[in-house]
């Protein structure tokens, strides 16, 4: 079975997020998500509302 193309990844993720695959990814697999907060920062020159 031939794997995914990573060029997917683009897709799903936004600015700072990065993504490790442990596994190859083929088709017919079940990917899942972890989700891990590593930092927060306030933005500064933001525009605030009110």
């Amino acid at each position: 079975m031939p794997m995914i193309d990573r060029s997917f990844i683009g897709r799903v993720l936004h600015g700072e997020q990065n993504v490790t695959c442990r596994a190859p990814v083929r088709a017919g697999d079940t990917v899942t998500f972890r989700t891990r907060i590593s930092g927060i920062h306030d933005k500064k020159n933001r525009a605030r509302n009110g």
